[in-house]
Order: C-alpha cells, then sequence, then structure tokens
C-alpha cells in the first residue's frame, strides 16, 4: 500500500480552474515565501491573491480585493504515447516587480517540506503522471537526472538502443539545431534580464513553458512568463519597434476584419476614410456610440460631422440627411 499510487480524482485534477473565494472541502492556506504575504499558495494548488490596500500613483488609497489567480497550463507533447503531460504555471507581480512559479513546486514546499526554489537542479514532480493532480500526497522532489530517466521507467519514452542508429543521429541533429539558439530573457521594460544557450535552458531555469518561449520569440509584441524573448544576446529591447510591430498587426486586423467608413463634413464632403468604427471613434474624437446611431440613420450628425460605411470618395447625398431627419423628428413626435 505504501507504494500505490495516489488515483487522481476529477475534484483534483481541475482545481486549478476554480476561482471561487470559498474553501474547498478540506482546503488549508500558506503564504507564498518571498511576496510579503501578498499571496498565498492551497493545497489544492489554487493561488490567492489577499485583500489589502494599494497607494496608486497620484497618492489615492484604495483597497484590493481578494481573488483566486488561475494558473496558467502549459503542455507539451509525447510523441511516443500521442498525448500530452501538463503543468501548473503562476506569473504574480508584488511591487511592480513579477515572480513566475511552478504551482507544483509551491505546494511541495509548503505543505511536504521547504527546500530552495531557486535551485533549478531540484525538480518537483507527479508521483501518478498527472501534472495537473498537485495534492501534497501526488509530489515528490527528484533530481535532474531522475527526471530524465522517469519517461523510460515508465515507457513513454524509447530508450535510443531501440532506435535505428541513423534515424537516431538525424533526430538529434534536427534538435540540436532547433534547441541550441542562444535567447535571452527581458523585463517589461525591454532590458535584459539573463541570457540562456538554448530555449530548452530557458524553460528548465525558469519553468516557463518551451512553446510559449517559442511563440514569444516568432511574435515580437508577445510575452512568455510576463517577459519578452529574442534570440541572441542583445543589452535591451526597443520597445517602440514593439509597439510599432503590434500597431501595423492591429491596424492589418482591422482592416481584414473592421468595418470601414467615411467621415464626411456637414457639406457633404469626404474627409477622412477609417479602417474601423473604433478607430474612427478615436481619431476624431467622437463617440462610438454616437457614430452607431448616426449610422442606423437615428440621428442627423454625429460629433458634427456625417458618416457613412464603406469608404467613398463621391460626395455625401445631402437629401439622405434630410430624409434621416424627418424621420427623426417623426421620432420624437411619437415618443413625445
Amino acid at each position: 500500500m505504501k507504494n500505490e499510487l495516489p488515483t487522481t480524482t476529477h475534484a483534483a485534477a481541475t482545481a486549478y480552474k476554480d476561482d471561487c473565494l470559498e474553501n474547498r472541502p478540506g482546503e488549508l492556506w500558506k503564504e507564498i515565501p518571498g511576496l510579503h504575504g501578498d499571496f498565498l499558495v492551497s493545497n489544492f494548488g489554487r493561488i490567492k491573491r489577499v485583500e489589502r490596500q494599494v497607494v496608486d500613483s497620484q497618492g489615492g488609497i484604495y483597497k484590493l480585493p481578494a481573488r483566486i489567480r488561475k494558473a496558467q497550463v502549459n503542455k507539451d507533447r509525447n510523441m511516443r504515447c500521442h498525448d500530452w503531460t501538463y503543468r501548473l504555471q503562476v506569473v504574480l507581480q508584488v511591487r511592480n516587480v513579477k515572480y513566475s512559479f511552478q504551482v507544483a513546486r509551491l505546494v511541495y514546499h509548503c505543505f511536504v517540506e521547504p527546500f530552495n526554489l531557486k535551485d533549478t537542479t531540484v525538480n518537483v514532480t507527479t508521483r501518478n503522471g498527472n501534472g495537473l493532480d498537485v495534492r501534497p500526497e501526488n509530489l515528490i522532489l527528484v533530481s535532474l537526472r531522475e527526471k530524465a530517466q522517469r519517461p523510460y521507467d515508465t515507457g513513454r519514452q524509447l530508450s535510443h538502443l531501440q532506435t535505428d542508429k541513423y534515424k537516431l543521429l538525424e533526430i538529434v541533429k534536427a534538435s540540436r539545431e532547433k534547441t541550441s539558439l542562444m535567447i535571452s530573457q527581458y523585463d517589461s521594460k525591454g532590458l535584459w534580464l539573463k541570457t540562456y544557450p538554448s530555449i530548452m535552458e530557458a524553460y528548465r531555469n525558469t519553468g516557463i513553458s518551451y512553446g510559449n518561449i517559442s511563440k514569444a520569440v516568432k511574435r515580437p509584441a508577445s510575452k512568455a512568463g510576463g517577459f519578452y524573448w529574442r534570440y541572441g544576446d542583445g543589452n535591451k529591447i526597443n520597445l517602440k519597434e514593439v509597439h510599432d510591430h503590434e500597431k501595423r498587426r492591429q491596424r492589418s486586423y482591422k482592416e481584414k476584419q473592421g468595418r470601414k467608413v467615411t467621415q464626411y463634413d456637414m457639406e457633404g464632403n469626404p474627409v477622412a476614410w477609417y479602417s474601423a468604427l473604433s478607430e474612427a471613434a478615436r481619431k476624431a474624437k467622437v463617440s462610438h456610440k454616437s457614430i452607431t446611431t448616426h449610422l442606423k440613420g437615428l440621428t442627423r450628425h454625429a460629433g458634427g460631422f456625417l458618416w457613412k460605411l464603406g469608404h467613398h470618395t463621391d460626395k455625401f447625398l445631402l437629401h439622405a440627411v434630410i430624409s434621416r431627419a424627418v424621420g427623426e423628428g417623426n421620432l420624437l413626435r411619437a415618443n413625445g
């Protein structure tokens, strides 16, 4: 009975989805070390922000309510078993500093036995193989070597001795080419934090999903674990380029998905063209609702301008405005 693996119940494997502030049956809470008591972790792996008073940039004081912070699910594909392995990750911010944690490590540290959370040579894994089940009784502490050996012991990975020699060499070569590119980590201000020999090393040291880091490298405005990532070892990121890239991406999206609109003066002359109503509202300083109401024919103008869906270069037909005005007058009399 001593070596029997814990059975994962539906409640245990889905606790990370529960954002209700009420305690689950048997739930206990402890402070997350190093975060000044602002966050707690439970024996179910749930994370809670403690209610506290906060001083804003203007010196005002307001109350920040208690809240459950849902952990992010990181997953890796197992090509032999054609399934996934999961890990729960959470990024917490205290005093404008972000901290990234693997939830299993927090639960083990707080409810099983304390250890150095910064020691990346020590790993916490689950006894039954379900990374979503982070109950204390399901967690064990292993070395890097033991962690690497487990997939072979459980049959989830074949030994290289069972793989064709030449095919193995091709796999190793392709893997090295993909993962051996130097990568650097940057904070939200674009300042360099650390450089790693590869994405895999970055994942091993930070616990941030390999897949998420890969995506962040390919998408300049994206983050992984609350950080920017770039190939190479540059000392900073040009955030203006990041923001410009994001603006171009949003503009491209609006051009594909937005409702184009033309702005006219009260004489019916076109004065501006926009890719989306939201862009028109922002740049013309006219509320989105006012423009929408005008386009429905319920008002004579919006912000002192005439508006029409689509991009047009011809003059606005003013009899359409008169028709709208008549309709508006009838509507007002009916409501009056």
